[in-house]
């Protein structure tokens, strides 16, 4: 691995020759070398290097006499969460003793460098309405970069807790419109009660910001074959939208024109475009925006977007009315709450029965089924021997899901399990974001103990089953449950626990377990699920039957797709009827007759 340079000396002298642009380049410099660097470990001369340039660069900030102007401020404040994560992977912990020495001397601008060390494990507190009101403009800008640590500190504590603090009643002078994808993708995972509230906020901030565009579409009604646009940057067969939703989408091909709309990659051999006519990259007008001028005059009756939340682009186009009629599918499985999405897709066998429109601002189409259709998956099961040593348990859960009350459920496990149990932990790519590995490695390993839990770093699809298939059973998070790794599980034939909640995230794992006969595994609150881990791990009968149930072809129902024609009569109406449904008023979900077929307003 290429590694950048640091000298000490060197930077010093820049410093006293009153060189201090040459000092901020090489600290920015060395910042982006390690943004662009995925440790899974940290030893020897790499801890050495990080330990020397982390010491230099809070010796450098803490001294009055280095200032740093509005835009190198700036781009400091955009590292918040990359140095959260190097700080804490280091020998220094925090960045409270830099801070304190900041605050308490005689700084006439620090606002600049207390937002760029001021992250959610400091447990120094920092007045943010009076950085508001110093400078609402980099205040602004720490908010959105600050709220990107969700990431990898969600497991632990201290940091939870302030993440919450900071994200669920903010200053209202906080606009959120600098990386705004931060706060409106990791509000769920923080807090997924009051994640309404802010989202909606988001939505109307850039609402705001389009209020003088200007779409000109020209589509209409009863068109033949009409137009759709897919915004996706992420169509792709490897990816878990791809995998829900590519079955449905086949189904429109011969009926309608089908556009693939993308913003960040100008390549179009990364995408599956088989079912498409056309192909269009738009660009993005900065790291938050997408370019809308291809889209300024535009004939798509229809913009359907699969994953709104999962980019910063797509949040962007879903508050914009491109086309007539809006839709999206269960990407990012929660309700934009306040976008210009007029349709939700999801599944009558996973939303709740009673009132299911109160966790959407959109209007439900209500398939029966999932909302999604599995992939088949194509990993070929080995079946290795178990481990004889020790029991282990699956965690395949992203770092995001990963937060410290689960910890602690795990940690009850662990204590009251009679045999000896090693949790196996798959955060996948979301803990290597910004360099986070080490850092929420460490926490998890701070809850449950080291010797008790393996922490993989991103991992192969291939290995990553080939590692499941070792675990003994399958547990699944909350209140931010799995949906693809649930499949992933029934297909290694492995026992699955999961802990069912009020919405499509937390209730999709149950409802592949009902089908394919494991609804005894379904927990409905923390110490029923606790209960039904023990009993799994207890019942070596038990685990056997179910290992049986689902290797005799058992798991077959949970990638079911007789929902195609399903979805393709809703999609059918929706476009047919748009304006009378709009004009009806109504928010009660469109939902299909199984038997007749037809849809029911």
């Amino acid at each position: 691995m290429q590694q950048a340079t640091h000298n000490s000396e060197t930077m010093l002298g820049w410093f006293h020759d009153g060189n201090h642009d040459k000092v901020t380049e090489h600290l920015l410099n060395t910042l982006r070398f390690f943004n662009n660097q995925s440790y899974s470990k940290l030893a020897g001369q790499e801890r050495e290097f990080l330990n020397l340039f982390l010491h230099d660069m809070l010796y450098m900030f803490t001294l009055p006499s280095y200032r740093l102007n509005q835009q190198q401020s700036l781009q400091f404040i955009l590292q918040n969460p990359l140095i959260c994560n190097l700080v804490a992977m280091s020998n220094i912990g925090t960045t409270d003793q830099a801070l304190e020495l900041i605050l308490t001397s005689r700084h006439t601008n620090n606002v600049g460098k207390v937002l760029t060390l001021y992250s959610p494990r400091n447990t120094l507190h920092i007045n943010i309405s009076q950085m508001l009101d110093a400078n609402p403009y980099l205040t602004n800008i720490w908010y959105g970069t600050y709220c990107g640590s969700f990431t990898s500190v969600m497991a632990n504590e201290h940091a939870i807790n302030r993440l919450r603090e900071h994200l669920t009643n903010p200053d209202e002078r906080l606009d959120t419109l600098t990386n705004q994808h931060w706060p409106y993708f990791g509000m769920t995972y923080v807090d997924h009660v009051g994640d309404r509230h802010r989202k909606k906020k988001i939505n109307e901030s850039i609402q705001t910001r389009h209020v003088n565009l200007q779409i000109r579409n020209t589509s209409s009604p009863g068109e033949d074959k009409p137009k759709i646009a897919v915004f996706s940057d992420r169509w792709n067969t490897r990816s878990s939208v791809y995998r829900n939703q590519a079955e449905f989408l086949e189904t429109l091909q011969d009926d309608y024109h089908l556009t693939l709309v993308h913003a960040v990659i100008d390549d179009r051999s990364l995408f599956d475009t088989s079912i498409f006519d056309d192909f269009m990259y738009i660009g993005q007008a900065n790291s938050n925006a997408v370019n809308l001028q291809q889209l300024i005059e535009n004939d798509f009756r229809v913009a359907y977007y699969p994953d709104v939340g999962m980019s910063p682009q797509s949040i962007s186009l879903a508050n914009v009315r491109l086309a007539p009629i809006q839709m999206c599918g269960v990407g990012h499985s929660v309700s934009t709450f306040g976008s210009l999405i007029d349709y939700y897709l999801s599944g009558e066998d996973v939303e709740r029965a009673e009132n299911p429109e109160d966790n959407y601002s959109e209007r439900l189409m209500m398939l029966p089924g999932y909302g999604i259709i599995h992939n088949q998956i194509e990993y070929e099961p080995t079946n290795p021997a178990p481990d004889e040593s020790r029991f282990l348990v699956n965690c395949p859960w992203y770092s995001q899901k990963t937060n410290y009350e689960m910890l602690l459920v795990l940690k009850e496990i662990l204590e009251e399990s009679d045999a000896p149990l090693h949790f196996q932990m798959f955060p996948g790519s979301s803990s290597t974001i910004l360099n986070g590995h080490i850092s929420f490695a460490a926490d998890v390993e701070q809850v449950l103990g080291k010797e008790n839990v393996t922490v993989f770093a991103e991992l192969s699809y291939e290995d990553y089953m080939a590692r499941m298939e070792m675990g003994e059973i399958t547990i699944d998070a909350f209140p931010f449950g799995g949906c693809n790794t649930v499949a992933d599980s029934l297909h290694i034939a492995k026992p699955t626990v999961t802990w069912e909640g009020e919405s499509w995230y937390n209730r999709i794992g149950s409802a592949m377990l009902r089908d394919v006969g494991l609804e005894d595994w379904i927990a409905t609150n923390r110490d029923e699920y606790i209960e039904l881990v023990l009993e799994l791990i207890a019942n070596k009968r038990k685990r056997q039957n179910i290992v049986k149930k689902l290797g005799d072809g058992g798991a077959d129902a949970a990638f079911a797709n007789e929902s195609k024609k399903h979805f393709k009569a809703m999609f059918d109406y929706v476009v047919a009827n748009h304006e009378a449904l709009v004009a009806e008023g109504k928010r009660s979900a469109l939902r299909i007759d199984a038997k007749t077929g037809e849809v029911v307003s």
